[in-house]
């Protein structure tokens, strides 16, 4: 009997093991073609071809560098004493990344 559930604890481990090694693999290979994809060269491309409009340049790289004047940003960087949560939503920090891709209510829109 203790011999069985021990055997039966083992094959577990190594199934687990073998989909750990699975998975990783699989992640692996996403990275590697989501790199091959998107290239250093081709990021900055639209930086060095000049078309657009010294502002819209300013803001995407300010967005980039992030640094531009969220509400976290102006309480935690410049020390000011205003609520850092989303001025739409209200239940997280506005952050850049919250702005893009988190906010509920923009992503309703």
């Amino acid at each position: 009997m203790v011999t069985h559930t021990i055997i039966i604890i083992i094959r577990r481990r190594r199934r687990r093991r073998r989909r750990r090694k699975k998975r990783k693999k699989k992640e692996k290979e996403e990275e590697r073609k989501r790199r091959e994809i998107i290239s250093e060269e081709d990021t900055f491309l639209w930086l060095s071809k000049g078309d657009l409009k010294a502002e819209t340049e300013t803001e995407i790289v300010a967005a980039q560098d992030q640094v531009l004047q969220t509400k976290y940003y102006t309480t935690k960087i410049l020390n000011t004493e205003i609520d850092s949560k989303c001025r739409l939503c209200q239940q997280f920090d506005e952050t850049i990344d919250h702005v893009i891709s988190a906010c509920p209510i923009l992503a309703k829109e």
